[in-house]
C-alpha cells in the first residue's frame, strides 16, 4: 500500500512546495499547497513525483462526469473500467439519472448483447434499428429509415420464407396515408390496380326485407315517373350512404325482385329524397328490365359513379318507374302474405372503384 506522506514522515503537515525527485519513496502521496496555484495531490513513481489536478477536480468522483480523471484501469467493488470495457462481475447495474443519457458512438454501431449474442443494433450509419432471434442471429426483423423518412418495415429469415409479420393490436388497426394511395404487390410488384388497393371494398350496405304478418304483400308500387323508391309498410327510402374512397369513384348496385306486366321498367339515382337527377347517365329511361308477360325477375343495375371527394359522406337514393303507365310493375320484398315465405330483400351496395377506369365509346 502506498503511505500518506508529508515533510519528514509527519502526517499533520502540508508542502508549500512541490517535491524535488530526491524526497520520498515510490509509492508515496503527498499534498501540496502551492500559493497561489492551488492544492494537489502527488504521487511518486518511478522515482518522479506526478502533480494531479486541483482536489477541487478529484471531487467529480461523485459527478457523472469525469472529465479530468485519466485512467488505464479503474476498480470500484466488483465492477472494473478499462478504455474499452466496463464489466460488472456479478449482480444488476442501473443507469438511474436526472437528466438525459446520451449514447455517442463515432462508430456509428451500437449493440445490446446477452453474454457475446447480439439481440439489439442500433445501426446510425444506415438509419437502421434491428432486432434477433434470441437462438439465431441471422433471422431478424429491421426497421429502416431513409431520405424524405420512408420507413420500411421487413423482416429476414436465413434458411425458408416464414419470418412472417403479424400486426396484433390490443386496438385498432388504422391505414392512414397522407395520398390515400393504397398498394398491394408481390415481391415488389404491384398487382393491384395501380395505388387502389381498396378497390372492391363495400363502402355502405342497405339490405330492406319486410317481415310483416299483414294479408298484403311487402311491396313498392312504381308510378308512372321517376320517383325515389319508398316501402308502402314503413315508408322507408330505398337508399345508400357511404364515404368516398381515394380514387373518388363507386359502383352502385341495386339488386331486387321486379314483378312486372308488359312493361319496361326504368331505373335512376338521385341525390335526393325528393327525386334530383344526378346526371343524365344515370339515369336509365330506356328501360332496365322490359317484359312482354306477367314475368318476376331478379334484376340487377349499377352505376359507375365518379368524380367524388375523397372522404366526403354521400348518401343516393334509388329512384324507379314503369312505361307503359297501363299494366302493373312492383318490387317485392320480404315476407309473402301471412305465409312464412319471403320475396328476396333488396340490396344497395358501394363498392370502391380503382383510380384508372379503363372506358370505351
Amino acid at each position: 500500500m502506498a503511505n500518506l506522506l508529508h515533510s519528514k514522515g509527519t502526517r499533520n503537515k502540508v508542502l508549500s512546495g512541490f517535491p524535488t525527485n530526491n524526497f520520498g519513496n515510490n509509492g508515496d502521496i503527498v499534498v501540496v499547497s502551492a500559493k497561489g496555484r492551488g492544492v494537489y495531490l502527488c504521487i511518486k513513481s518511478g522515482n518522479r513525483w506526478h502533480a494531479a489536478n486541483k482536489l477541487q477536480d478529484l471531487q467529480r468522483l461523485e459527478k457523472t462526469s469525469l472529465k479530468d480523471l485519466k485512467l488505464e484501469k479503474l476498480m470500484i467493488g466488483g465492477t472494473t473500467v478499462t478504455n474499452g470495457e466496463y464489466d460488472v462481475f456479478s449482480g444488476d447495474f442501473t443507469l438511474d439519472v436526472a437528466g438525459d443519457i446520451e449514447l455517442n458512438a463515432d462508430g456509428g454501431q451500437v449493440t445490446i448483447k446477452d453474454n457475446s449474442a447480439s439481440h439489439f443494433l442500433f445501426d446510425c450509419d444506415a438509419t437502421r434499428f434491428r432486432i434477433y432471434d434470441d437462438t439465431n442471429a441471422a433471422d431478424f426483423f429491421s426497421i429502416v429509415v431513409a431520405a424524405e423518412g420512408a420507413t420500411t418495415l421487413s423482416t429476414t429469415d436465413a434458411d425458408t420464407v416464414v419470418g412472417h409479420l403479424t400486426l396484433a393490436p390490443d386496438g385498432d388497426l388504422i391505414l392512414n396515408p397522407k395520398e390515400g394511395k393504397f398498394i398491394a404487390q408481390k415481391d415488389g410488384t404491384e398487382f393491384s390496380a395501380a395505388d387502389s388497393a381498396y378497390a372492391g371494398m363495400i363502402l355502405g350496405y342497405t339490405r330492406i326485407a319486410n317481415d310483416g304478418t299483414g294479408g298484403a304483400d311487402a311491396y313498392i308500387n312504381m308510378d308512372a315517373t321517376l320517383t325515389v323508391l319508398q316501402t308502402a309498410d314503413a315508408s322507408t327510402n330505398v337508399s345508400i350512404a357511404f364515404v368516398a374512397p381515394p380514387s373518388g369513384n363507386v359502383e352502385i348496385v341495386l339488386t331486387c325482385s321486379v314483378y312486372a306486366s308488359s312493361k319496361a321498367v326504368e331505373f335512376a339515382l338521385s341525390d335526393n329524397a325528393t327525386y334530383n337527377e344526378i346526371s343524365e347517365t344515370h339515369t336509365y329511361d330506356a328501360g332496365a328490365q322490359s317484359s312482354d308477360e306477367t314475368d318476376v325477375n331478379m334484376t340487377v343495375v349499377s352505376w359507375a359513379v365518379v368524380g367524388l371527394t375523397a372522404g366526403t359522406s354521400y348518401t343516393y337514393y334509388i329512384a324507379a318507374a314503369e312505361n307503359p303507365t297501363s299494366g302493373t310493375a312492383i318490387i317485392r320484398h320480404g315476407r309473402f302474405r301471412s305465409t312464412t315465405q319471403h320475396y328476396p330483400p333488396i340490396i344497395v351496395k358501394a363498392i370502391a372503384l380503382p383510380a384508372t377506369i379503363v372506358t370505351g365509346g
